[in-house]
């Protein structure tokens, strides 16, 4: 086999491998209960976030204390655990948000479930951010580390789980730390097809050129072929929201609605994960039409995803 269909065979998923939201969330609810610390990964437009808040609605009255922090480039472990910050010309000692979290749960009752949600785990360096915390997630039970900082002593115990979301596009799982990934149980979500056609019918579909089921097969045919690209595949494809409108001032959803999310997010999205120049790729992805207006910077207009929906759904991929 060579190189490219090498990396063909490894992008390529069925649609068995796309689990649902509901099928992710049972698994990710059995995972919480259990008190396993979990990771959503997938492709931008999945819906990692909303997960989170559909499993806080599903635990309902079991759920103790929430928090929830989103992880950036710069974000520090002087934030996360503790450390120092200028206050008045002199250095004031600060506790970080998490353990901030943790004096919380002396007064949660032992029975609730407490969760600590991190936004976009993977735009941080984790490894210097969690710190000592690291050390101590690998071990169920009740756990202690004297803090270097404070010298305070850190109490971790079985009382709460960490759920971290993470974009796959931007970083792949395989080039994480391994001591980070040997803490977490890991779970994909791929784009939701279902949702989406639920989704878009509940927009009020005003669409005559094609119907909801041909512009979903379009996302999921565009998404086959995004998978089964060499120097692409599965993590790089894009998630429902990318292609369907957010919420309306009007009571309906026309081509325009829908050609503003290709032109503005798909076609944007796709040429980043290809970089500049590769006419090939974008020519294979989308249509050599396309690809000719996009690389001449000519405008695209309604009629572009007309003839994009109709020259990929007949597609035998």
């Amino acid at each position: 086999m060579d190189k490219e269909s090498e990396f063909g065979a490894m992008s390529s998923y069925s649609d068995e491998d796309i689990s649902s939201d509901m099928s992710v969330l049972k698994r990710l609810l059995r995972k919480v209960e259990n008190g396993k610390h979990s990771i959503l990964y997938g492709p931008p437009g999945t819906g990692k976030t909303r997960l989170v808040q559909l499993l806080k609605d599903e635990l309902g009255s079991r759920l103790g204390t929430v928090n929830f922090v989103q992880f950036h480039p710069q974000f520090s472990y002087q934030e996360f655990i503790e450390g120092y910050a200028v206050k008045n010309g002199v250095f004031d000692y600060k506790e970080g948000v998490f353990l901030k979290f943790l004096k919380k749960l002396s007064k949660v009752p032992a029975k609730k479930i407490n969760l600590f949600v991190i936004d976009e785990i993977n735009r941080a360096d984790i490894s210097s951010v969690f710190g000592e915390l690291l050390t101590l997630l690998d071990d169920s039970g009740d756990k202690n580390v004297v803090l270097p900082t404070s010298g305070k002593e850190l109490h971790i115990t079985s009382k709460f789980v960490i759920v971290g979301t993470m974009n796959s596009a931007d970083k792949n799982i395989a080039i994480m730390d391994f001591a980070l990934r040997r803490r977490f149980d890991f779970l994909f979500m791929g784009p939701d097809y279902a949702g989406m056609n639920d989704w878009l019918l509940s927009l009020n579909w005003k669409v005559t050129e094609f119907d909801v089921d041909a512009y979903v097969l379009f996302a999921r045919k565009l998404n086959h072929r995004i998978a089964t690209n060499p120097i692409l595949g599965k993590n790089m494809t894009l998630g429902q929201a990318l292609f369907v409108p957010p919420k309306l001032s009007k009571e309906r959803v026309d081509l325009e609605d829908l050609f503003e999310m290709i032109a503005d997010k798909v076609i944007p999205q796709i040429e980043s994960y290809l970089g500049t120049g590769n006419q090939k790729d974008l020519a294979n992805l989308l249509s050599p039409e396309i690809r000719e207006k996009v690389t001449m910077g000519e405008p695209l207009g309604p009629a572009d995803l007309v003839n994009l929906v109709n020259s990929i759904v007949p597609s035998n991929e």
